[in-house]
């Protein structure tokens, strides 16, 4: 099975229909504030389950959009991809950026979700991101190199992508996706895990090493409240 070959089909696959959702209205009514990002992959997710689901797509299907509110769902939408007599669940991730933001480090999911959801069979979760600029009362989407959306797979997330104490998967939005295999992702994550272990132990230790110190200032501090 050449999975690099169905990967690219899959994120050529979304990418195709996720564009022209885009095109076909350049222009949101959705105002500027903290949630605007939010407010347009929740636009992005409804339209795509809905021309998923209208237009017979040759490769995808079932499309389904998270409950709304349901901030805690593993995916945002999800389908199936039916290509070279493979057919698997795919989770997708929309993410809008503003372009003056588009240095940011947002968080990319759990990894407890990641793991879950491969030992159950599946693999692919999908990225979708696009951008977006303040267009007088609304925002208007925009290219970014050239194009209005740019999609890829977690498991060709830039090397340099690292698991927090939340713990969440963390990566910086301008890092360009590196293809690797579906077992090098997974050694990759589990890197990312001892990693994050690692530096979790350090920061432990470096707050077990104080108790004493905190102990003397306490006793201290008591025994100076005494003589009071």
């Amino acid at each position: 099975m050449d999975f690099k070959a169905y990967e690219k089909q899959l994120c050529k696959s979304i990418e195709q229909e996720v564009e022209k959702i885009i095109q076909a209205n350049l222009h949101l009514n959705i105002r500027a504030k903290a949630r605007a990002g939010a407010e347009i992959s929740d636009y992005l997710e409804e339209h795509f389950v809905i021309s998923i689901n209208n237009n017979n797509h040759p490769y995808l299907t079932d499309a389904e959009q998270a409950p709304r509110g349901a901030t805690k769902n593993p995916y945002d939408a999800k389908c199936y991809f039916d290509y070279m007599g493979r057919k698997e669940l795919i989770w997708i991730d929309f993410k809008a950026f503003k372009t003056s933001s588009l240095d940011s480090n947002p968080d990319i999911g759990t990894p407890n979700k990641v793991i879950k959801f491969i030992k159950e069979g599946h693999f692919y979760l999908i990225f979708v991101l696009a951008y977006y600029e303040e267009d007088g009362e609304g925002l208007k989407f925009v290219e970014h190199s050239g194009k209005y959306t740019k999609v890829y797979p977690l498991k060709d997330v830039n090397h340099t992508f690292r698991l927090n104490p939340k713990p969440q998967l963390q990566v910086n939005m301008s890092a360009e996706p590196e293809y690797r295999t579906r077992e090098q992702f997974i050694e990759l994550l589990i890197q990312k895990h001892r990693e994050s272990y690692n530096r979790n132990i350090i920061a432990l230790n470096q707050k077990i090493d104080k108790l004493d110190d905190i102990y003397i200032q306490l006793i201290n501090s008591n025994r100076d409240s005494e003589k009071q």
